[in-house]
């Protein structure tokens, strides 16, 4: 019986680390492709600040899309779990605002590294990235 509970619980947290590293990797990616960019924003002006409120929001926004897409994939596939495979499913207001909220932290949490990152770029070597 243990390995039947241990087993699932080893595959989520595969997983949900392999989702989360994606998430970290999408923004450096994103980060070197805007890389010319960040370094005419930050040449003309602009705060390190503005570069890291810029990725923040963007990784929050990203992150909290993909949740509401969750969101409503489970609301379509609920019925039919019950009706194809008599498995009873109940989805609840706050299991939808517990996985809006963890998406959102989830987009903070590893969108701040590649956010720090962009905002401590140097404006000439960021220029000369292609």
């Amino acid at each position: 019986h243990f390995p039947k509970v241990l087993l699932p619980m080893i595959y989520e947290l595969s997983v949900l680390s392999q989702k989360l590293f994606l998430i970290i990797d999408f923004h450096l990616y994103f980060m070197f492709l805007t890389a010319r960019e960040i370094g005419i924003r930050l040449a003309v002006g602009a705060r390190a600040r503005d570069v890291m409120r810029q990725f923040l929001t963007e990784a929050v926004l990203l992150s909290v899309l993909g949740g509401a897409l969750g969101i409503a994939t489970g609301y379509w596939l609920a019925p039919l779990l019950t009706k194809f495979f008599e498995f009873p499913t109940l989805i609840s207001n706050s299991s939808v605002i517990m996985a809006f909220t963890v998406s959102a932290i989830i987009g903070i949490v590893f969108g701040f590294f590649p956010a720090l990152k962009a905002a401590n770029l140097d404006p000439i070597d960021a220029l000369r990235y292609e």
